[in-house]
């Protein structure tokens, strides 16, 4: 099989994964009470050390079908931008997601949020993690080993609100044997998607023509 084949396969393994998710379970914390949960674990997992893959964390926009979520999202890394939100229906809100393996298993999971919380966890992590390969060049290209803790404010109406923070307690190698958690390809998804209209105000929305592809 030649190089050319490989990717013809690779490309149909992007475009037809499961469109609704990512088959891997989502880390979240939730913002009314401090808790962290992992997949359909009903317990709270705070304290819980993750390596986190900063190197794919990405961003862009979800929306729900059928209880099923739709993403129109790219890398941080490639400088992806999505469009303007205001160009979807209400129904689609920005979202930063970020890989993460277990420390010991390397099972994958999904942190994601909705929140300016999730999106400051995620930033503030870059920030040490650019930090550390200032402090130590030779660490260039190793993921932090972070542990999971939250930190609160009260906001306008008086409530306590949990954000997420990401305590680094290490640094190591990319696992070699766990697979990379890609976007799907945010042009089929937003094309395809009924919540954007007909095609051609699919098209204009998303600003992209039917061939477009995302580089991973």
């Amino acid at each position: 099989m030649d190089k050319s084949e490989l990717e013809h396969l690779r490309r149909f393994a992007t475009a037809f994964r499961s469109r609704g998710g990512f088959g891997t379970p989502f880390v979240k914390l939730d913002g009314n009470n401090g808790t962290w949960k992992m997949g359909k674990d009903p317990f709270d997992v705070k304290g819980r050390r993750l390596i986190a893959d900063t190197h794919d964390a990405m961003h862009g926009l979800q929306c729900f079908e059928d209880k099923k979520p739709i993403y129109f999202i790219g890398r941080l890394a490639e400088a992806w931008e999505p469009p303007s939100a205001e160009k979807f229906d209400e129904n689609w809100k920005p979202v930063v997601l970020m890989p993460m393996y277990d420390l010991e298993t390397h099972e994958p999971y999904l942190f994601t949020s909705q929140n300016k919380g999730g999106r400051d966890g995620i930033a503030n992590l870059v920030d040490a993690m650019f930090d550390c390969y200032d402090a130590h060049p030779q660490d260039i290209g190793k993921l932090p080993i972070c542990e999971l803790a939250t930190d609160s404010y009260i906001n306008s109406h008086s409530k306590q609100i949990f954000v997420p923070i990401f305590e680094t307690v290490g640094w190591t190698e990319r696992p070699t044997e766990v697979g990379r958690i890609k976007p799907p390809p945010a042009a089929v998804l937003a094309i395809e998607n009924k919540s954007l209209g007909n095609v051609s105000q699919k098209k204009e929305a998303v600003g992209a023509d039917f061939d477009y592809e995302i580089n991973f």
